[in-house]
């Protein structure tokens, strides 16, 4: 329930107090606060503190680029941008998948990994994919491939296939 929560409001981006909210309502049956059910998602979805600053989950930080550059100056960049969560979704995936293009152009200039594959139940799927075929409006996914074709230099482009050898 708290999953389906969160994407929703992944997706929606900026109702956090709805989300709050309902959040509060699935406490009320389980007998927990909020806090307690944030902190037993962050822990089942093995979220890096990378996840949380970007999911906007994160106790401290709210701001993505700050953090990665918190990150770089401490010596800890290469550790957490391409670290996956308990579903295989690294960070970029995480803003590809939901057209965050912001996130997606900051996570690649901090050196995330533009050719990874995510390896959902149906096959492999290059973040290119996912970004095309996202849950949300496309316009916001017509500006993370633009992201993707300008970040992603043509000298540096790899053509990576889906799980149906799809380029």
């Amino acid at each position: 329930m708290t999953d389906s929560l969160l994407m929703f409001d992944a997706l929606d981006r900026g109702s956090a107090a709805s989300a709050e909210s309902s959040l509060w309502e699935i406490g009320q049956w389980f007998g927990k606060s909020i806090a307690e059910l944030y902190e037993d998602y962050k822990y089942r979805r093995n979220f890096s503190e990378l996840h949380e600053v970007l999911l906007g989950i994160h106790s401290e930080h709210r701001m993505l680029e700050a953090f990665l550059y918190h990150l770089l100056k401490s010596g800890r960049i290469s550790e957490l941008i391409d670290e996956e969560d308990s579903s295989g979704r690294t960070p970029v995936a995480w803003a590809a998948e939901f057209g965050w293009s912001e996130a997606v152009t900051t996570l690649l200039k901090y050196g995330a990994n533009p050719h990874q594959v995510r390896n959902p139940v149906k096959g492999s799927l290059p973040l290119l994919h996912l970004a095309v075929a996202g849950p949300g409006p496309s316009s916001r996914f017509v500006d993370v491939v633009r992201v993707w074709l300008v970040r992603v230099s043509t000298s540096t482009r790899k053509t990576t296939k889906d799980g149906h050898h799809y380029t």
